[in-house]
């Protein structure tokens, strides 16, 4: 049974800012989803992504790419601000490269770079008694110099106290409201790398 109109508008009303990104986000990621297995998204579930982004998208996205899961993630990467595109792990296991939608910045203002501590690093042993110890110690621009800001790929410096055995993964995902682009939009802490997993 699909939600009128009005109750739509009653719960976004009791939403605050973040939870009506992350659920654009994930009615997004849904879509793409759906339409990958062959299922077409129902009115219901296009009204709820359409009344989620208050219309803050220039048109209404579900008008303009009924079909076109891809059209959707490019919009909804606009709307929510930095993005985690890819990442790319060192073959010796000393840096990990992330890169993302645009350029970064650590303060809604785009005055300064961000910092290892702006990031919620998880590091998972699945099993391996080799590594006793993990710390992401800097953040660099690819080329290993000092970040100033703007930066779209950074250099995490990976430091550990053993040898990775090739089963070990690493997750970085920014903390909440932390990361900003050019324009102070705050980076989604939907958004991860995804566990990497190291070279034995």
């Amino acid at each position: 049974m699909e939600l009128t109109d009005e109750q739509f508008e009653e719960l976004l009303g009791k939403m605050d800012a973040q939870t009506r990104q992350t659920h654009l986000l994930n009615m997004s990621m849904h879509k793409m989803i759906f339409n990958m297995a062959g299922i077409v998204m129902d009115a219901s579930r296009m009204k709820w992504f359409t009344y989620v982004n208050q219309k803050g998208l220039e048109k209404d996205l579900a008008e303009r790419y009924p079909e076109d899961a891809a059209g959707w993630f490019i919009e909804a990467k606009d709307y929510f601000g930095v993005l985690i595109d890819n990442s790319f792990l060192a073959i010796n296991n000393q840096y990990l490269y992330v890169v993302f939608s645009s350029g970064i910045y650590g303060d809604n203002g785009a005055s300064t770079p961000i910092d290892v501590s702006d990031f919620n690093i998880l590091f998972r042993e699945n099993g391996s008694i080799e590594i006793t110890g993990f710390s992401i110690t800097e953040a660099k621009k690819i080329t290993g110099g000092n970040l100033v800001g703007g930066e779209d790929t950074i250099r995490f410096t990976l430091s550990f106290t053993g040898t990775p055995g090739g089963i070990e993964t690493i997750e970085i995902m920014p903390k909440l409201n932390s990361i900003f682009d050019a324009d102070g939009r705050a980076g989604s802490i939907q958004t991860t790398t995804g566990e990497v997993l190291l070279y034995s």
